[in-house]
């Protein structure tokens, strides 16, 4: 414990990598802002109608998923 303390009090009198000032966020700036809505819009809005496409789709990926979990299960370790 005290070789930890010792090395941690060295290690703080060291000087950092010379890194360049960080003047503003990586995420700030990239993109616009998002549109403002009003609500009743929001609330008006139909809700999206599911396909017999999207549930087909979805019960492929569900069987699938259900195969590999089974794949998975019988891995002995």
């Amino acid at each position: 414990m005290r070789y930890f303390f010792i090395l941690s009090l060295l290690a703080a009198c060291s000087t950092g990598p010379n890194l360049p000032p960080i003047t503003q966020a990586p995420a700030e700036g990239t993109g616009d802002y998002p549109r403002l809505v009003p609500l009743e819009t929001l609330l008006n809005t139909p809700d999206p109608q599911i396909t017999p496409d999207f549930t087909a789709s979805m019960q492929s990926r569900v069987a699938a998923l259900k195969a590999r979990a089974a794949r998975l299960r019988a891995i002995r370790m």
